[in-house]
């Protein structure tokens, strides 16, 4: 019988290969997990930029424009809008005695727009913005 102390070259290819394996496997893990961070950091600022722009847009309409280009981060933006709808709602006043009209009305207004850069588009927003006016007999 041979009383050799140690690993034999058998074990010792399991455990070079198991090893082996273990790192390829942390490695292609944190490769997926960087690669997931970088897109999603993408998307994340492509939404902050729609963001900034819906709200720049809306700034717009209170300003009663109704279409326009806005320049962010090198892109250009055309917006354009509809008015769906103009309300204004009643309320009841208990000196006249009934309904009368308020001060107040509403427009539906539908908005779509897309940015260009370097020619090349980009997708299609399109949002619903309600736009209260102050003085309704005006309108």
């Amino acid at each position: 019988m041979n009383n050799i102390k140690g690993f034999s070259l058998v074990e010792l290819l399991v455990a070079v290969t198991i090893a082996t394996m273990a790192i390829a496997l942390t490695q292609l893990i944190y490769s997926n997990f960087v690669n997931f961070e970088i897109k999603a950091s993408k998307r994340i600022n492509e939404l902050e930029s729609v963001l900034t722009l819906r709200d720049e847009i809306i700034i717009a309409l209170e300003d009663e424009q109704r279409s326009g280009t806005i320049e962010l981060l090198g892109k250009q933006c055309n917006w354009s809008s509809e008015k769906r709808e103009q309300y204004t709602p009643s309320r009841f006043d208990i000196d006249a005695g009934g309904y009368i009209n308020s001060r107040y009305s509403y427009q539906l207004i539908d908005v779509e727009f897309s940015c260009v850069k370097d020619d090349v588009s980009s997708q299609t927003f399109k949002f619903t913005h309600l736009l209260w006016l102050k003085d309704a007999q005006q309108q």
